[in-house]
């Protein structure tokens, strides 16, 4: 083996007749193509034929263990100027790639681990690729979730390499596919068993550069390949039949992203511009794209949120130093107690991501229910093929089952996810806290009581934390780490790597009514309630929230909580917080009903009926709500409004009661609101959180327009102090 280069992003070392190219980016965990790997890349590949004559195929590989290219740098989009300097920053990796393909030897990408961005776009400038079997290997093309394209190639390369159909769904979702799907696309030509992946490589490279073709001849993905699998295949290779998928294709993105987000549309457009046009051609419009993309206000949002979740994977979450923090003992063995929904799903998530997982509860009956619960999300993952079947059952080997505490002198941390009752939850964890180490911590998941109260029933309350976890807990990336006057530094920051360790983003808050996520969301439902008493229908106000952004309208929210959860929670902050909180007694009215079933979703029937307990969203049932609401009378006649006026009646109280959370000092700042709102309630993405949206509004306008509102309807409308203080003098949440 020949040592050519050695720099600060690449190594290039010749084994006979193949060059084998290693990216390896100094003083970093992971690669990614930026400021110092692409011109190093450029100057590698100029002229290389003439500087290496003697290298017949090129191996491209990483160093980085189970990761291959994470993507580009983003700091690198985020710093750029202006739309003109985002589209020349496009047509650079394109010039470069294009080196890569225009290479004329064989080269073979050999991608192990997470394959993103510049990454994909990279080996789809070279000729072959071939996969890991690793479980982290993943592909895929995710630009569309920071508001842009695919800007070095990708919206020319994949289309052609997987057919049209195939690309545009990973293009359109930015979904990652695994290394046994890869090659059944075509993505990639062969997948290696992990452990021989290394060997097996370089046996391939060494083929190649000898002349040798170890591939079988790629199969013709067709212009269209799987659009629908009902779709005749003769409807797919006709411009009659390209014409229709886009056709489809646009109609999907605009049902599913009602308008917000500019970037499906704009990459469906180039797609269809530059199918069967030159490479030149298609990258022109490509790089164009690019840059008018980057310049939209949504992708400047989704790249901020981006970079929020980044900062809250490196933030402890305390003042401790660094050094102290990483020496504190990681947290492996975890016990949950309650194996109700919530239960269930926490120690499901702990096992998933290899931690040792007690779940106990008073019967067997219980305990069973919990475990079947735990197992179905795991079995769920199997049939997605997230994991494999040795994968599956180690996840579920890792979880145990009891009735009693035996085990819980072994165990790092308690979960209490008992019934949400403070009497309860002290006893519960009076209970626990003699059966564990003096070192172990122990959490209540609790949505609405303050954490302090239950520390009181605690011999050594500097243990105890809030986790927050948010339901669905498979699907729900935040939990609230809750901190509160007594409890340590050590237990928060254990807490904080914990969340992180299972998958999670954590956002650090102090002990509170209803923390940070419900205490804003309440005012929206409560002004939901009061709405519907005014008249307003339950289509329209859904509708309307949606298509503001949110991934759910008030009242459907309000089945999926439980509507006898959000009236316990709505009570619990009113008595906390006041006037500005006071609910309507709307749901109240609902929960009336003799023998009543009506708690939602959970039930089967709330606001919507449900195809069954627990299922799928069928329609509103109108007329039973104006029963219960109105006393069989019909509904009065909403007051004259416009969409944008019931946006601002329903939205800018959640910007007041952020207003006042901040002044409060209960979280860090407006990054901690807006990461925990989008994280915990799929608030608009695109408009960058509630504060960057309020900002964006402009809080002088909020402070206006609320105290409109509130001369109409009533003092809980009316502007905090908090907020005038915000809005003096045109401020803003964010300072910069």
């Amino acid at each position: 083996m020949t040592l050519l280069f050695d720099g600060k992003a690449f190594r290039l070392e010749q084994d006979q007749d193949l060059g084998l190219l290693t990216f390896d980016l100094k003083d970093e965990k992971i690669n990614k193509l930026g400021d110092v790997s692409l011109p190093e890349l450029d100057g590698l590949l100029k002229d290389f034929k003439k500087k290496f004559p003697t290298i017949k195929a090129l191996l491209f590989r990483s160093a980085k263990p189970g990761s291959f290219i994470v993507g580009a740098d983003l700091n690198l989009v985020r710093s750029m100027k202006d739309s003109s300097e985002a589209e020349n920053a496009s047509r650079e990796g394109q010039r470069i790639f294009n080196i890569l393909e225009d290479l004329g030897l064989p080269t073979l990408a050999a991608v192990e681990g997470p394959c993103a961005g510049g990454g994909t776009e990279l080996i789809l400038a070279c000729k072959y690729r071939v996969v890991s079997d690793s479980a982290r290997t993943a592909i895929s093309l995710p630009e569309v979730n920071l508001g842009f394209l695919p800007g070095w190639g990708g919206s020319y390369r994949l289309p052609r390499l997987v057919g049209l159909g195939t690309a545009l769904d990973m293009i359109l979702t930015g979904k990652s596919i695994r290394a046994d799907k890869a090659v059944k696309i075509g993505l990639a030509e062969q997948s290696i068993p992990a452990a021989l992946f290394g060997d097996e490589i370089l046996k391939l490279g060494r083929r190649l550069a000898a002349g040798e073709k170890p591939f079988k001849p790629r199969r013709d993905p067709g212009l269209l390949h799987k659009i629908q699998k009902d779709q005749p295949a003769l409807l797919q290779n006709f411009w009659a039949g390209r014409r229709f998928v886009f056709h489809q294709a646009k109609g999907g993105v605009t049902s599913k992203t009602r308008g917000n987000y500019p970037a499906p549309l704009r990459i469906l457009d180039v797609i269809e511009k530059s199918w069967g046009e030159r490479r030149e051609k298609a990258l022109d419009l490509e790089a164009k794209a690019f840059g008018e993309l980057w310049g939209t206000t949504e992708s400047k949002n989704l790249v901020g949120l981006f970079f929020l979740s980044e900062e809250a994977k490196r933030d402890t979450g305390v003042t401790l130093k660094s050094d102290v923090v990483k020496a504190l003992p990681k947290i492996s063995e975890v016990a949950v107690l309650g194996a109700g929904v919530m239960g269930g799903g926490i120690a499901s998530q702990s096992a998933a991501k290899g931690m040792r997982t007690l779940v106990k509860d008073i019967s067997w009956d219980s305990v069973s229910k919990g475990l079947a619960h735990a197992k179905k999300l795991a079995s769920e993952s199997l049939k997605r093929k997230k994991i494999n079947k040795v994968e599956h059952e180690a996840w579920m080997s890792r979880i145990r089952g009891q009735v009693d505490y035996s085990g819980f002198k072994a165990v790092d941390l308690v979960i209490e996810a008992v019934v949400e009752n403070i009497d309860v939850k002290k006893t519960v964890l009076k209970e626990v806290e003699v059966l564990v180490r003096p070192d172990c911590i122990i959490a209540s998941n609790t949505s609405s009581l303050r954490v302090s109260d239950m520390a009181s029933a605690m011999q050594d309350s500097s243990r105890l934390v809030g986790l927050h976890f948010f339901n669905p807990v498979h699907k729900m990336p935040l939990v609230e780490v809750v901190s509160h006057d007594k409890v340590s530094e050590e237990a928060v920051a254990r807490a904080v790597q914990f969340v992180k360790d299972i998958g999670k983003t954590p956002v650090v808050v102090k002990d509170g009514p209803g923390f940070l996520v419900n205490r804003i969301l309440m005012p929206w439902l409560n002004e939901a309630g009061y709405c519907l008493l005014e008249g307003y229908s339950i289509e329209e106000m859904d509708k309307t929230l949606k298509d503001f952004g949110m991934p759910m309208g008030p009242c459907e929210l309000l089945d999926e909580i439980g509507l006898d959860v959000a009236v316990k929670v709505a009570k619990i902050l009113y008595k906390d917080l006041g006037e500005r909180s006071k609910p309507s007694d709307a749901i109240d009215r609902i929960l009336g009903e003799k023998d009543n079933k009506r708690l939602g979703r959970k039930s089967g029937l709330g606001f919507y009926t449900w195809d069954k307990p627990g299922g799928k969203r069928v329609e509103p049932d109108v007329g039973g709500i104006e029963k219960l609401v109105f006393a069989g009378q019909s509904s009065p006649n909403a007051p004259e409004h416009t969409p944008e006026s019931l946006v601002r009646r329903q939205i800018f109280p959640m910007i007041n009661e952020a207003a006042v959370i901040l002044k409060e000092g209960l979280t860090a700042g407006p990054a901690q609101v807006d990461l925990a709102m989008i994280f915990g309630t799929g608030f608009a993405p695109f408009r960058g959180g509630l504060c960057r949206y309020a900002d964006s509004v402009g809080l002088e306008r909020v402070v206006a327009e609320l105290e409109r509102l509130s001369e109409i309807h009533g003092a809980r409308l009316a502007p905090s102090q908090a907020l005038k203080d915000f809005a003096a003098n045109g401020g803003k949440f964010y300072r910069s």
